[in-house]
């Protein structure tokens, strides 16, 4: 930045506020400190008239602007503007997000056992991650999943967050652990023989040579064969999401049953 102004001067002017005799400099502290590195001796000052209240959230903004302002100091700036009594909605808009739950997310990261929020600051876990794991107020939740992720046992954020989503269902849902009924053991066998069926025609129908036969001549209904294989795969992918959600569920039901049986929380990393 030193080096752009000596070029090219200061474009953007710094805003300051009267305070008696002398001024003070509420926007571009940084942009202040590059002038003097590049020798500035006068650089242009825009002075305005603002109450407390104002200076702040400009100070505040300014500050959130920076590029190199990591999540965690996003989010800690984000609380100290909520303490001074703005809601999420006046914060958003002052901050040009269009979603609230933008600024809720950021907040979030707040809930992270320190450890965590350390393990975040030197990129030991995205913050992406970190947002879900923060989405576990238990510290020692926090520590599963975790362990998990460091672990590769969650290689994508799709299998981070339905874990997640188990555990956060798993402290408010009993049914979570209820013994299923008849009609469920029925589904689930009509399924699994389903399946078995599918598999076995598939894997005795494929050879190679049919794949390179398909592409090559051209004959048969290719586009009526093509929305069939779609809706085959569409309702495949539903049967799959349900199972994926499923084997999470029972991960889950595994680790508190052994913390229960051991009668002990997870051990910090």
């Amino acid at each position: 930045m030193a080096l752009s102004i000596k070029e090219q001067g200061l474009i953007e002017p710094l805003v300051a506020v009267a305070r008696g005799e002398k001024f003070m400099l509420i926007a571009g502290e940084r942009r202040w400190r590059a002038c003097q590195m590049a020798g500035l001796t006068k650089v242009p000052v825009r002075i305005i008239k603002a109450d407390e209240r104002q200076i702040t959230e400009m100070a505040l903004v300014e500050n959130l602007q920076r590029q190199d302002l990591t999540p965690l100091e996003e989010a800690r700036a984000f609380k100290e503007m909520l303490d001074k009594g703005y809601s999420r909605e006046e914060l958003a808009r002052k901050l040009g997000f269009k979603q609230v739950w933008r600024v809720d997310e950021r907040l979030s990261l707040l809930n992270l056992a320190p450890k965590y929020q350390e393990a975040m600051t030197l990129g030991l876990i995205s913050p992406s991650q970190a947002f879900e794991i923060s989405r576990l107020k238990d510290p020692g939740d926090q520590e599963v999943v975790f362990r998990k992720v460091r672990a590769g046992d969650l290689p994508s954020y799709n299998h981070l967050r339905r874990f997640v989503n188990v555990m956060v269902e798993a402290k408010k849902d009993r049914a979570l652990f209820a013994l299923p009924k008849k009609q469920d053991l029925e589904v689930v066998a009509r399924w699994e023989k389903a399946l078995d069926a599918v598999t076995a025609l598939i894997v005795k129908s494929f050879f190679p040579e049919d794949c390179r036969v398909l592409a090559r001549v051209i004959q048969g209904n290719a586009q009526v064969n093509l929305m069939k294989i779609d809706l085959i795969i569409k309702h495949l992918n539903l049967v799959k999401k349900a199972m994926l959600e499923n084997a999470s569920r029972q991960e889950v039901v595994r680790i508190n049953g052994s913390e229960a049986e051991s009668g002990v929380s997870p051990a910090p990393a």
